[in-house]
């Protein structure tokens, strides 16, 4: 079974959010009751205090640094899943290799908001939909630490966090 944990991507300062940031987790923890796989539930406390965490860059590290995981599922506090088709799908992935999968979204055409990175139908950009959730490997994590070193700094990290996808 797939060793897994998961990072919340939340705004814990405004009540809503964290109320439903708390929903999922408790959602998943009934979920992993159920059917009892190997897992870790990462707690807030982990990522939380990391600065800039939700621009994601800031997150390699502490991933990287989890040896009890082979996976880190990213989610937004209204995201849900359902924990036992998330097992089988990771078991169709190599852990050891470098993976990041998630749904994709493309712009077809340039915006300002990705800083006109697109030029032209070759280049179409692909990005992770975060609103989906997606993971990546903890080997990638790794890689990604030593790529992004101390990277806070984010206007568009949906967009920015490209590409590693």
């Amino acid at each position: 079974m797939p060793k897994c944990g998961f990072i919340i991507l939340q705004q814990p300062l405004n009540p809503y959010h964290k109320t439903l940031a708390d929903d999922l987790f408790e959602d998943i923890r009934n979920q992993y009751k159920v059917i009892q796989p190997e897992i870790n539930l990462i707690l807030d406390s982990d990522y939380l205090e990391v600065k800039g965490f939700w621009t994601i860059h800031p997150l390699f590290k502490l991933i990287a640094e989890k040896k009890e995981v082979d996976w880190v599922v990213f989610l937004e506090d209204h995201t849900r899943i359902d924990l036992g088709k998330l097992l089988q799908v990771l078991q169709y992935y190599d852990s050891s290799r470098d993976v990041f999968a998630g749904y994709a979204l493309e712009d077809i055409n340039p915006t300002i908001i990705h800083h006109f990175a697109s030029t032209g139908r070759e280049s179409i950009l692909q990005y992770p939909h975060f609103s989906a959730g997606f993971f990546i490997s903890t080997t990638l994590a790794n890689k990604l630490t030593q790529r992004c070193g101390d990277c806070i700094f984010s206007i568009d990290p949906k967009y920015e966090v490209r590409p590693y996808a």
